[in-house]
């Protein structure tokens, strides 16, 4: 048994700067103190250059991923920084996605990237899809819940989507890096559950992993501190949110985080592995293994992915019986791997979980 649906819409957009004005009172004596303004006005010395630590408290490849970085293409063509398609048009800032809602309303951290002032924050946006919603009513703020910190120099940086009353801090508060901000969100538009971070200096969007490169392919400055760097490979795709169900499964109640277990209550006729994967190209093939506990496999399932384009969002569910007339108790693994050809070469995406049958 084998299920997929395809979510081809390219995730919104960003136009919402969230521009604030704050009191210069509230604000200029704070920036003195932090950029070095001595009493009398002469300016010291500036700290190092911009290095940005990851903005969310995630694994990323494990608990987060990156669906979505700066489209660097000036025209209606999409490029990432590597010449990729890891983007949509005109997309302004690098999305940190996790599994879905249920880990949503668990809470999930958005930190401060780097040192600066709060400019200003929105905080009463409600968490919810887009889609269900009048879009008119987005205009102006489409970056929801959020907050932009202004770090000296030019550069800011803006955190979008946050929770309904999740955001911790106050305008012209000073900030230190990986300070809390608030909780990842589901507020303005967008539709999944995502912390979108814009870089800008002097106003123009800059994409972190290509300094101000203006072309893919042409590698700027990284400005991610190295701790960051190492955890933010680039990978074109990305299996996540896996997890079981036991009657025909659907990607809305995935997305909920419904199969998001490690224990189902048997009987068990059919188990079902569920999964997503972001950046679904033709011909892509996904293999499902379920094994035992101690390794022996059961059964595997190859298919490969009937799409003519690339496709934003792909669920996909692949439904196991036993011989028996339903599954004996214990505890099964599901790994997912997903074997993709190129003119780069062969890429291979992974993930895998276990379930408990009581």
């Amino acid at each position: 048994m084998i299920f997929s649906s395809i979510d081809s819409h390219p995730w919104g957009d960003h136009k919402d700067a969230m521009t604030f004005h704050p009191t210069a009172t509230a604000v200029t004596g704070i920036l003195s103190v932090w950029l070095g303004l001595a009493a009398s006005g002469q300016a010291q010395p500036l700290a190092p250059a911009l290095a940005l630590g990851l903005p969310i408290d995630c694994e990323p490849g494990l608990t987060c991923w990156i669906p979505n970085f700066v489209d660097m293409d000036p025209g209606p063509d999409v490029q990432d920084y590597t010449c990729g398609s890891n983007a949509y048009n005109a997309h302004k800032g690098t999305d940190f996605a996790i599994a879905n809602l249920r880990v949503m309303r668990k809470g999930v951290d958005v930190l401060a990237a780097a040192q600066g002032i709060v400019k200003g924050i929105r905080n009463n946006m409600p968490d919810v899809n887009f889609r269900w919603l009048d879009r008119t009513r987005l205009r102006g703020k489409e970056c929801g819940n959020g907050t932009v910190i202004d770090h000296g120099s030019g550069w800011e940086t803006q955190y979008c989507h946050l929770r309904e009353g999740s955001v911790t801090v106050q305008k012209g508060q000073l900030v230190a890096p990986g300070d809390k901000l608030g909780l990842v969100g589901l507020s303005g538009l967008t539709e999944f559950p995502h912390l979108h971070l814009t870089l800008r200096h002097r106003g123009a969007v800059v994409d972190p992993f290509n300094g101000e490169g203006e072309e893919c392919g042409v590698r700027g400055t990284n400005l991610w501190a190295s701790d960051a760097q190492q955890q933010l490979s680039y990978q074109p795709s990305a299996v996540y949110n896996i997890g079981f169900a036991t009657s025909k499964p659907n990607p809305h109640k995935a997305r909920l985080g419904l199969y998001d277990t490690d224990r189902i209550a048997g009987p068990v006729e059919t188990l079902f592995v569920t999964m997503e994967m972001f950046g679904a190209e033709p011909n892509d093939q996904i293999v499902v293994q379920l094994s035992t506990s101690d390794g022996h496999i059961i059964a595997q399932r190859r298919i490969t992915i009937t799409v003519n384009r690339r496709k934003a969002r792909l669920f996909h569910a692949t439904g196991f019986r036993d011989k028996k007339q339903s599954w004996s108790r214990g505890t099964f693994k599901a790994d997912v791997e997903i074997f993709r050809k190129s003119d780069a070469g062969t890429w291979s995406f992974k993930g895998a979980r276990k379930v408990t049958i009581n």
